[in-house]
């Protein structure tokens, strides 16, 4: 999370993360509301105001997919 989140812009967000990181999260992140009642399998969540900002790996993963396919193609069929 620390690579993807600036400390002072998180303040006042909500976060949806791991259960099992929920209070790693709250020490860490003190200006942020951690979610008591939704998570996710992998990866975290930033909402505000209605609007999600999506990091789990799932989401990344389909970004990167794409890209991925080209590449792989070209190791595989070149």
């Amino acid at each position: 999370m620390n690579q993807n989140i600036d400390k002072n812009t998180i303040t006042g967000k909500e976060l949806i993360v791991k259960k099992e990181f929920a209070e790693k999260v709250k020490k860490e992140f003190s200006g942020a509301k951690v979610k008591k009642n939704e998570f996710v399998t992998s990866g975290f969540i930033i909402e505000e105001n209605g609007i999600q900002e999506n990091y789990t790996f799932e989401v990344k993963l389909d970004f990167m997919r794409d890209e991925l396919e080209v590449e792989i193609s070209k190791l595989l069929f070149s």
